[in-house]
């Protein structure tokens, strides 16, 4: 197998030793968080988000090192001020999948599923076999029953308590994951679930009535 192979360093040491040997990888780059002094557009909107779920100021001393070490032995290390690791990871897949690279994604973040596709696979730890291993679309779909595409506007709808992304649950407690699944597989996304919703019945009444008075509230969790 060759890939394209985008790590967040932090995630470095835990897997690289275990993981990395057993493939060729073509192209492989550790991906840093961007200085804070240039907030990008995003950051500004999900400030209260951070504050909920505590902020990683400055990089720690064993980043530090790790970052040396690579540097030291040409190994090339991308960061984009302004900008956090997830961000540039997301931007550089798709150019390498636009460019013909299969893409492997080293991180336990599970913000990377909604990247997930034919060409783009993530190695993170899984429980269930206690070690690091490829995630792929198999898996998510039979994990979530629906298509990586809408694990953004899945979230967005049943919420994220990790990343302080309240669920619509709150203020319409009938909407749940089941009913959430059902809409998704049939509209595809949040975007085209809120227009439908706009001008037709798309499900039952609490559904419909939650899609329509909350609708601001679900566009907001989409920013978060």
């Amino acid at each position: 197998m060759v890939f394209t192979f985008f790590w967040g360093i932090k995630d470095m040491l835990l897997y690289c030793e275990d993981f990395l040997p057993r493939f060729k990888i073509m192209y492989e780059y550790p991906i840093l968080h961007g200085n804070d002094e240039h907030a990008s557009d995003r950051e500004k909107h999900v400030s209260s988000a951070v504050a909920k779920r505590g902020s990683s100021a400055g990089a720690s001393s064993t980043e530090l090192q790790v970052t040396t070490i690579l540097q030291k032995c040409n190994v090339p290390v991308i960061k984009v001020n302004g900008y956090e690791a997830d961000d540039v990871v997301a931007t550089l897949t798709d150019q390498a999948v636009q460019r013909g690279h299969r893409v492997v994604i080293g991180s336990p973040d599970k913000d990377f599923k909604q990247l997930i596709s034919q060409d783009v696979h993530i190695v993170m730890p899984l429980a269930d076999l206690g070690r690091w291993s490829f995630y792929t679309m198999r898996h998510y779909i039979e994990q979530y029953k629906c298509d990586p595409s809408s694990d953004l506007s899945l979230r967005c709808i049943i919420g994220d308590e990790v990343d302080g992304v309240p669920g619509i649950q709150y203020v319409a407690p009938k909407f749940g994951r089941k009913t959430a699944l059902k809409l998704l597989r049939k509209h595809g996304s949040l975007a085209n679930l809120l227009k439908a919703a706009a001008v037709r019945t798309v499900g039952k009444q609490h559904a419909q009535d939650a899609l329509t008075k909350h609708a601001d509230y679900l566009w907001r969790n989409f920013q978060l």
